[in-house]
């Protein structure tokens, strides 16, 4: 579990893969968190980012638009987007929103950064 809330951290396990941990819930609070990671991404060249939702406690609706935001910037960057870790209850929204053109969600870290091109 993480020790800070509100918070999304950046590791690159291998050149072609970003993966974003997100800590907390995701609310407005978030808000700053999102602009700071995607300014960090657009000098990066990974083609895959991975967000891992095993930390986040919920998403509210400021939060879900937020996350929408943030997976419409990646697409515009050519990014594919897949996430995993992620709860029932975050999954039944993401079906509800149709977010799946948007951000496939994996059952494993491993599968997501094994989907390839």
């Amino acid at each position: 579990m993480c020790d800070q809330v509100h918070v999304i951290t950046l590791r690159q396990p291998s050149p072609g893969y970003v993966v974003l941990d997100l800590c907390g819930h995701i609310g407005a609070s978030f808000n700053q968190a999102f602009e700071h990671i995607s300014g960090g991404l657009h000098n990066l060249v990974a083609p895959h980012v991975v967000l891992n939702f095993s930390a986040v406690r919920g998403i509210d609706d400021r939060g879900l638009r937020q996350l929408i935001a943030f997976c419409a910037l990646m697409r515009r960057l050519n990014r594919k987007l897949a996430a995993y870790g992620v709860s029932n209850e975050v999954r039944r929204l993401f079906e509800v929103m149709h977010m799946e053109n948007l951000l496939r969600t994996c059952e494993s870290e491993y599968q997501a950064l094994t989907l390839g091109d």
